[in-house]
């Protein structure tokens, strides 16, 4: 008896979504009842998951004969992205593929996301910039309050994602550690904390409005 199913993988070195599982190792979870508790394996990372499934015909189902059965829940619990909020849509979607690349261990990829996040970024901040990356670093003027320290950490994010993006030589886990963290710092500095100050400044509701 093995079911063969699709699961979006909750590993975060995996996160394959609509991954390929089988599994036929089950126990009842309760007497009484008509849920049961799976073991199954990812076909792509090959690390386990323990589902819980509710069903009057659960070994039907799991011979592959029909059945209907209903996902409670899945352990381990997938566990969502982290990333730093009030920042573009389009800057968001870089972020989270440079992330998703880092945990599954593609860190070229991972390095090359993340630069391409602070080349939207600047685009965002100061939509006039022209020239190289190098430049439009250099020429962000001071009214947007980009420090001088803020500045080194874009061309950090720059030259590491250059190397990502360029050199023969493989990407290493620490130096896509570096760069997540330092776009981390660039995305908080720069649209986190205006966003948050912009929320905290909007006038209170007045009494009695929906």
């Amino acid at each position: 008896m093995t079911v063969h199913i699709q699961l979006d993988c909750p590993h975060p070195d995996c996160r394959t979504e609509k991954a390929g599982f089988t599994g036929n190792h089950f126990l009842l979870f309760k007497t009484g009842t008509q849920d049961y508790i799976l073991l199954l394996q990812c076909g792509v990372c090959g690390n386990g998951v323990i589902a819980k499934y509710r069903s009057a015909n659960f070994g039907q189902w799991l011979n592959n004969q029909g059945g209907n059965v209903t996902l409670l829940e899945i352990w381990p619990k997938p566990t969502p992205i982290d990333i730093p909020q009030y920042v573009p849509n389009n800057i968001t979607n870089f972020y989270r593929q440079g992330m998703d690349s880092l945990n599954r261990k593609n860190f070229d990829a991972a390095g090359t996301m993340f630069r391409k996040s602070l080349d939207a970024g600047l685009k965002a901040l100061h939509p006039e910039g022209k020239g190289t990356l190098e430049k439009r670093i250099d020429n962000l003027p001071d009214i947007l309050g980009i420090t001088s320290a803020l500045k080194e950490w874009a061309h950090q994010i720059r030259h590491l994602g250059n190397d990502a993006a360029h050199e023969d030589d493989p990407f290493t886990s620490d130096e896509a550690k570096i760069l997540q963290s330092f776009t981390e710092l660039f995305l908080t500095y720069t649209f986190t904390m205006p966003g948050m100050l912009a929320e905290r400044r909007k006038p209170p509701r007045e009494a009695g409005t929906a």
